[in-house]
C-alpha cells in the first residue's frame, strides 16, 4: 500500500492513545506476531526480535483485515518532554487541605492557652491538672485521695503478695490482641494477595518479572504498572477525585492500624512505669504534663525516646513506601512534532502502581510486627502479683493506691514509690499506697496486704487461690520471718472474697 493509494499520506492507522493502557502505545509494532489479541506486552526484547519483514495488522479482533508489509517507517520531530514538565495541582484539593490545616493549628493553640492555667485557681496561678498521662493521674489523686473511692471495676481486699514474673503480653488484653492481630493479618495479607495476583498476570502476558527486573524498576512509574479508574466519565474532575482517593486510601488504613499498634506498645510501657514504682532503687518523681516542684515533663512524643525514636521513623518510613507503591499519574497528550500543541482533551488520570514499593512496604510492615511480638515476651514484669502490672490503666485502680497517709500532704511533688504503710485492718501487715516516707518497706512475698484488685466484669471479687494454699502461703512466710529473728505476733483471719 503506497501513499499515492492512500491519498497521498503514508499513515496507515493511527491514534490518540489518551484512554489506552501505556503498555498498549506500541502494541501495533507486535499486533500481527500476537497469537490472540493483547494476550502479549510488545516490550522491546519482543519487537527487536522480529525478524524477516516487518507486518502490522491494523485491525482488531473482530474485523478481517488484511496483515501490511511496511518497507519502512517515516520518524517525525521528537518532542522534548523535559520542556513540558510543571507543578500539577487541584484548585479545590488545595483548598480544603489549607483550611482544615489551618483549622487544626488554631485549635491546637486554642486548646493550650485554654488549659494552661487554671481560671479558679485565684492568685496562685495553679496550673489546671490536666490528665493525660499516668503521672497526671498520680498527682491528681496524691493532691486531693479520695479515701471513699468505690468502683465496680478496682476493690481492695487482703490478699498475699504473690511475686511472680509476667510478660509484657499480658499488659494488653487478649480482646485488644485479638483485633489487633487480625488487622495487622489483613493489612499484610491483602497487598501481598493483589500484588501477587498482578505480579502473575503480567508474567502471563510476558513481562520480566524476575527480582532483578523488579529491582531495576524501582519505586518509578512503569508503563505496565498503570492502572486506570475503576469506572470511566467524561468528567475529569471526578476521575482525578477518584484515582485520589483509591491511590491514598492505603496512608488511611495504615494510619488506622497504626492506632491499635501504638495502643499495646503505649499500654506495655504505662504498666512498666507502674510496676518500676516497686523497685528498689529508689523514689521517682511523677510524670506530668505540666510540672511544679520536682515532678518531671512528660515525654515529648508520649513514649520513651529509645522506643519513640524507631517507632516514628518506622512510621515516616512505612507511609514513603506505600506513597511509592500505589500513586496518582497525570498523563498529559501532546501533538506530534517538536513543537506539537497540548491537547488537554484528551488527558487522564491514572494510578501507578510499583511491585518493589508493595514487596519493601510488606517487609517493613513485616517487620514492625514480629518486633512487637517479640519485644512483648522477651520483655518481662518481675516480682508483682498477678495483674497489678494493670492497674497504671485503671483510674479506680490509681485512685485506690494513691490514698496515701494523712500526714503525707505533699507527696504529689517529691519523689514517691509503692510501699507498705500502716492500715487500719489489724488483720493485715499492712496496705500499698504512694508515698515519700523514707523508711518506706516494699512489699514482701507472703505477707498479707490490703491492695486493689481488679473485678473481672461479671465475676465476683476472687484472690485467685484456694484458702488452704493462701495458708500455706502465709505458713511459710512466717517461717521465714522467724528464722531472720523478725518475731511477730501472727494473727491472721483469710477474707474468703466470696
Amino acid at each position: 500500500m503506497t501513499s499515492i493509494q492512500n491519498n497521498g499520506s503514508s499513515l496507515v492507522d493511527g491514534w490518540m492513545t489518551g484512554w489506552d493502557y501505556w503498555d498498549a502505545g506500541n502494541y501495533w509494532v507486535c499486533s500481527a506476531y500476537d497469537p490472540g489479541y493483547y494476550t502479549l506486552v510488545c516490550s522491546r526484547e519482543w519487537a527487536d526480535s522480529l525478524v524477516g519483514d516487518s507486518v502490522i495488522n491494523v485491525g482488531d479482533s473482530k474485523s478481517k483485515q488484511p496483515n501490511i508489509i511496511v518497507d519502512y517507517c517515516l520518524v517525525g520531530d521528537e518532542g522534548n518532554n523535559e520542556e513540558r514538565c510543571g507543578l500539577h495541582y487541584s484548585t479545590y484539593i488545595l483548598a480544603i487541605v489549607c483550611t482544615c490545616t489551618s483549622l487544626e493549628c488554631l485549635l491546637v493553640f486554642w486548646t493550650g492557652k485554654h488549659f494552661r492555667y487554671d481560671k479558679e485557681a485565684g492568685r496562685v496561678k495553679r496550673r489546671r491538672r490536666t490528665l493525660v498521662t499516668m503521672g497526671d493521674a498520680i498527682c491528681d489523686f496524691l493532691y486531693e485521695p479520695d479515701y471513699h473511692i468505690s468502683k465496680p471495676s478496682c476493690r481492695v481486699r487482703a490478699v498475699p503478695w504473690l511475686e511472680r514474673r509476667h510478660s509484657w503480653f499480658k499488659a494488653v488484653s487478649a480482646s485488644t490482641w485479638i483485633v489487633s492481630s487480625i488487622l495487622f493479618a489483613i493489612g499484610l495479607a491483602l497487598p501481598t494477595v493483589f500484588m501477587s495476583q498482578y505480579v502473575s498476570h503480567l508474567s502471563s502476558i510476558g513481562v520480566n518479572m524476575s527480582l532483578s527486573s523488579i529491582w531495576q524498576m524501582g519505586f518509578k512509574v512503569n508503563s505496565t504498572l498503570i492502572g486506570y479508574s475503576f469506572w470511566r466519565t467524561t468528567n475529569k474532575a471526578v476521575d482525578l477525585i477518584g484515582n485520589i482517593l483509591v491511590a491514598n486510601s492505603p496512608q488511611v488504613i495504615v494510619s488506622f492500624i497504626y492506632l491499635f499498634f501504638n495502643n499495646i506498645l503505649t499500654r506495655q510501657l504505662v504498666a512498666d512505669e507502674w510496676t518500676r514504682f516497686l523497685r528498689e532503687d529508689g523514689k521517682k518523681t511523677l510524670r506530668v504534663t505540666s510540672p511544679v516542684g520536682l515532678q518531671r515533663s512528660s515525654y515529648f512524643l508520649s513514649l520513651p525516646m529509645k522506643y519513640s525514636i524507631p517507632l516514628t521513623s518506622a512510621s515516616v518510613a512505612l507511609h514513603w513506601h506505600i506513597s511509592q507503591s500505589i500513586f496518582l499519574v497525570q498523563a498529559s497528550t501532546f501533538g506530534a512534532g517538536s513543537k506539537g500543541e497540548w491537547l488537554s482533551e484528551f488527558d487522564v488520570s491514572a494510578r501507578g502502581y510499583s511491585v518493589l514499593g508493595v514487596i519493601s512496604g510488606v517487609s517493613l510492615g513485616a517487620v514492625l510486627v514480629l518486633a512487637l511480638v517479640i519485644n512483648s515476651f522477651a520483655r518481662n514484669f518481675r516480682d508483682i502479683p498477678a495483674g497489678f502490672q494493670l492497674l497504671g490503666m485503671n483510674s479506680a485502680g490509681i485512685g485506690l493506691m494513691c490514698q496515701r497517709p494523712a500526714d503525707d500532704t505533699d507527696a504529689y511533688l517529691f519523689p514517691v514509690s509503692i510501699g507498705v504503710v500502716p492500715d487500719r485492718d489489724a488483720r493485715t501487715q499492712g496496705r500499698l499506697a504512694f508515698s515519700t516516707y523514707i523508711g518506706l518497706q516494699r512489699p514482701r512475698a507472703g505477707c498479707l496486704y490490703s491492695q486493689p484488685l481488679l473485678v473481672k466484669r461479671g465475676k465476683r471479687v476472687t484472690s485467685g487461690m484456694s484458702r488452704l494454699k493462701r495458708k500455706v502461703i502465709q505458713l511459710v512466710a512466717k517461717l521465714k520471718d522467724f528464722l531472720r529473728g523478725d518475731v511477730r505476733e501472727y494473727d491472721v483471719a483469710f477474707d474468703t472474697m466470696n
